[in-house]
């Protein structure tokens, strides 16, 4: 289902309809291979498609 959802996301940010920005939330420059967490949070309850650069409506596709 995750995986479902983050090719939506994909593919929706490709169309234009969706913006999203995760940010980073921790990062240790410290290591050899240094960890990062990336924060990014999607509330889908109360979901509207617009065109980002209009922000026109889009109907959501039906399930």
């Amino acid at each position: 289902m995750l995986a479902k959802f983050e090719l939506d996301l994909a593919r929706m940010k490709q169309a234009g309809t969706i913006g999203h920005a995760p940010a980073v939330a921790t990062l240790d420059l410290s290591g050899k291979l240094p960890p990062a967490t990336i924060w990014g949070c999607i509330d889908l309850s109360r979901w509207k498609a617009v065109r980002v650069k209009t922000g026109e409506p889009i109907p959501l596709p039906s399930a």
